[in-house]
């Protein structure tokens, strides 16, 4: 079918349900591709198609996902299923074509979720630091914007956010948006409160805008707000949406760390807020927003 439109640049697949494979052959035109739900895909192989500029998916894991090194993508929005990936050592494979390939390079905004942050952040963490450098490094010199699908908000969660963060290299890196996982009525509170690995150095000195939603006072979001807060200096606003609109006292949390944030909440610096501000909307706001 794509073979018989030689023209098309911006296809679009939803929902359907009879299509296994997409490897497009022959589309010199070919800008953007996005494919959503197709719950019987389990091959995309795009490495024909060097025009690509945009790549947005939502649906499971793949047994065999490639994209063109040598395309220059302006942005990526990937976000598999909640269920964790059978498939973590191809998933993995990708990840490391990628990197070395340095298809990155020239993105300006990126969409993940917490599954595809779990995989890439294993295969930083397990890497030496010259292999680290190498794969990761100033390999998103030119991004800056990132957006994070978080699953879950817990201890290994929150060491995977750190460990991107740390090796991944965001020197550009200017609005950041968090969308954690709807939480239950009360606060969260997790006994595993390790979490294995200290925070980054100053990697997000651009950084200027923030926005987490879904912001429950879970111990492990306020470490990352702390994080922000404390490590990011050219920050305008850090927006918390949240049904609790006053810092609130959580165990495993220093009354010294809730004054601080309660302080910069008065200063105007973090804003605590009931409702989505519709007014900083990430790029990637809706993955099916093309259909």
């Amino acid at each position: 079918m794509l073979a018989l439109c030689p023209c098309l640049r911006i296809p679009g697949l939803h929902s359907c349900t009879g299509i296994h494979r997409v490897a497009p052959m022959g589309l010199s035109n070919l800008r953007s591709v996005t494919i959503i739900d197709c719950i019987c895909l389990t091959v995309v192989d795009l490495t024909v198609v060097p025009s690509l500029r945009s790549f947005r998916y939502s649906g499971g894991f793949f047994s065999s996902f490639r994209l063109p090194g040598d395309a220059l993508f302006a942005d990526l929005d990937i976000r598999f299923g909640v269920q964790k990936s059978r498939n973590v050592l191809i998933c993995q494979k990708v990840f490391s074509d990628w990197f070395e390939s340095r298809v990155c390079s020239k993105l300006a905004t990126l969409t993940i979720c917490s599954n595809v942050l779990f995989v890439v952040s294993s295969l930083l963490n397990a890497t030496s630091h010259d292999e680290s450098t190498k794969m990761g490094g100033d390999l998103f010199q030119s991004m800056t914007e990132l957006q994070l699908l978080m699953f879950e908000m817990k201890a290994p969660e929150l060491a995977n956010i750190y460990v991107f963060l740390k090796k991944s290299g965001f020197s550009n890196l200017e609005r950041l948006f968090v969308q954690l996982p709807t939480a239950p009525s009360g606060l969260l509170v997790d006994s595993f409160d390790y979490v294995g690995l200290e925070p980054p150095p100053d990697v997000l000195e651009n950084l200027k805008v923030v926005k987490i939603t879904n912001f429950s006072w879970n111990r492990y979001e306020l470490q990352l707000v702390f994080f922000l807060l404390r490590k990011t200096s050219s920050l305008h606003k850090l927006v918390l949406i949240t049904s609790s609109l006053e810092p609130l006292h959580v165990p495993g949390i220093q009354k010294a760390d809730l004054l601080f944030l309660a302080q910069a909440v008065a200063n105007g610096k973090v804003i605590l807020s009931g409702s989505d501000d519709a007014a900083t909307p990430p790029f990637h706001s809706d993955v099916s927003a093309d259909f």
